[in-house]
């Protein structure tokens, strides 16, 4: 063998070396992660319902270009879906599975793609004020040595771009349309739960109540309400078990910052009336049926 073959033989064995090493996988190696995240002028029971019908996605987020299965509806948990995408320039096709969901709160999704691709991508939502801060989060594998030097070089600036974009678009789609049109089939289940005990006085009379009911309340929901004469209990500072007399309130509305700003008022009035820490507010979507 002349040393040319020789010297070439032996740059070919470690070309061959060096691509098994980069195309090797890598499971130690950590996911990365991309948050994105926006305050977002309507309430969490509308931005919750609009970004997990999958119809959207494409509306609002660059990668996305079509979408199959069942889309026209909030996923719910065991939903699958198929996405196909282009990100960072590279176009491919995931089918993604609903793996959490805790309406309004937070939704999460797992998906793979025909290139061992693997990611999750989950949503954060808590009301702030009327308001919701919406958070984002992908997270996904890499898979390789080759994908990790790719990715560090180029690939997660623009996910991270993308991904910011999709945020804002996000943003702008939902506080260009009324709450009703972003969430036209569900309304919202409200419970407030208000304490009689009142420190160093006698406990919130029935007659109070409904000067409360008449003059702070109905005003603000003139459709209706229902309201249920409760007992409830309480572990105190001391460890002990507390009773307390409580008015349950249940009113059933149109999701929106109107009724947000309409609840907070009635939290701050009764807290104000009757010398109250707090006020319990629970909220559920719902589906009416007349």
């Amino acid at each position: 063998m002349t040393p040319r073959r020789r010297t070439f033989q032996r740059w070919a064995i470690i070309t061959v070396a060096l691509a098994g090493l980069l195309a090797a996988p890598l499971p130690l190696l950590p996911d990365r992660i991309v948050r994105t995240s926006a305050v977002i002028d309507r309430s969490p029971e509308t931005v919750f319902a609009y970004v997990t019908t999958p119809a959207n996605w494409p509306r609002w987020h660059p990668s996305s270009l079509r979408v199959e299965g069942k889309i026209d509806r909030p996923g719910q948990v065991g939903d699958r879906v198929g996405e196909d995408f282009r990100v960072a320039g590279v176009q491919g096709h995931a089918v993604w599975r609903v793996t959490e969901r805790v309406a309004p709160w937070r939704w999460s999704i797992s998906g793979v793609t025909g290139h061992s691709g693997r990611g999750t991508v989950t949503y954060h939502l808590r009301r702030i004020a009327g308001t919701t801060e919406f958070v984002r989060e992908f997270r996904y594998r890499r898979p390789s040595l080759l994908f990790a030097l790719l990715d560090s070089a180029w690939l997660n600036r623009r996910i991270v771009a993308e991904s910011e974009t999709a945020t804002s678009n996000l943003k702008r789609n939902l506080q260009a349309l009324p709450d009703s049109a972003a969430l036209p089939s569900e309304q919202v289940r409200t419970e407030l739960y208000f304490g009689r005990s009142v420190r160093d006085g006698p406990p919130v009379s029935v007659l109070d109540w409904r000067r409360f009911i008449a003059r702070e309340v109905s005003p603000r929901f003139p459709a209706g309400l229902t309201v249920v004469d409760a007992s409830g209990q309480f572990r105190d500072r001391e460890g002990g078990v507390s009773e307390e007399g409580t008015f349950l309130l249940i009113i059933i509305h149109p999701a929106g910052p109107a009724s947000e700003r309409h609840l907070t008022a009635i939290r701050t009035a009764y807290k104000r009336w009757f010398r109250q820490e707090a006020v319990l507010q629970s909220d559920s979507p719902v589906s009416v049926i007349s």
